[in-house]
């Protein structure tokens, strides 16, 4: 079993914390964001942190996170079409189809290593 992570764009105190994301990785885990951050449905915030995942290779699978047809449909084009138009189709378009279809197949994908330099967190602490 390999753990995903899903939407920590969306956590607040994950958007802060990109190293952490990158060591699990590390440790095996994957990373799934919400096609709706990656076009800004979320907030800016949402939206700068998938930027930030994609740019450190932190970023496997995109999906809808659908709740129903109206309100949150099953659509994943508008974040296709807009994360193409920044990182290029040969880039995104794994993130779509082809690892998600390895996940359900059972077949397994290449889970690259990140590229953010990891940063070591301080042991301890000062409060003011």
């Amino acid at each position: 079993m390999v753990p995903i992570i899903t939407h920590p764009e969306r956590n607040a105190r994950l958007q802060q914390r990109l190293a952490d994301i990158a060591r699990w990785i590390e440790l095996g885990c994957c990373v799934q964001v919400t096609a709706g951050s990656c076009t800004g449905v979320f907030g800016r915030e949402a939206k700068r942190c998938v930027h930030e995942l994609m740019k450190g290779g932190l970023v496997h699978f995109v999906a809808s996170d659908a709740h129903n047809t109206a309100g949150r449909s099953p659509s994943l084009r508008e974040a296709y079409a807009a994360l193409t138009a920044e990182w290029g189709e040969e880039r995104i378009e794994p993130l779509f189809l082809d690892n998600p279809s390895a996940v359900l197949t059972g077949e397994g994908f290449d889970i690259q290593i990140p590229a953010l330099p990891l940063k070591r967190r301080k042991w301890y602490t000062f409060w003011a």
